[in-house]
């Protein structure tokens, strides 16, 4: 069985390379091309991603810190109570939740990320496509 399926696979491609060898030049260059543009592709994609990644990581650290500054700051130099302290440590953690959770709602989004890309042709011609335009036929 193993010998059958080596004997077809060779046939194959014996038959594949003399197609190839008449048009050897033509296939080659257009080889080369798509190569070339796939390369170019990932490139792109590759610095999207380490844009993306280190701009998300650099305010992700630059955030963390000031909340730290400002609580420490807050916490230790004001001249309030104790439980006024403690009520605005509890404002202020619900706010800056609400404030990243929609930061990173708005970042993360779908929309925003094929745009970035450029895939929209990715969702143009199927169905289930998640922000697209549909025109109801109704």
């Amino acid at each position: 069985m193993n010998k059958k399926i080596m004997m077809f696979l060779f046939a194959l491609f014996s038959n594949v390379a003399q197609k190839i060898s008449a048009h050897r030049g033509s296939y080659r260059e257009i080889a080369h091309l798509k190569f070339k543009l796939l390369c170019l592709k990932t490139v792109k994609t590759c610095r999207l991603l380490f844009i993306s990644y280190f701009v998300m990581g650099l305010g992700l650290v630059l955030s963390f810190s000031s909340l730290v500054l400002f609580h420490v700051t807050f916490f230790v130099y004001t001249p309030f109570s104790a439980e006024t302290k403690m009520w605005a440590g509890f404002v202020c953690a619900l706010a800056y939740f609400l404030i990243a959770a929609k930061a990173f709602s708005y970042v993360l989004a779908e929309e925003k990320w094929v745009n970035a890309f450029y895939a929209q042709h990715l969702f143009e011609e199927s169905d289930d496509a998640p922000f697209s335009q549909k025109v109801n036929p109704n």
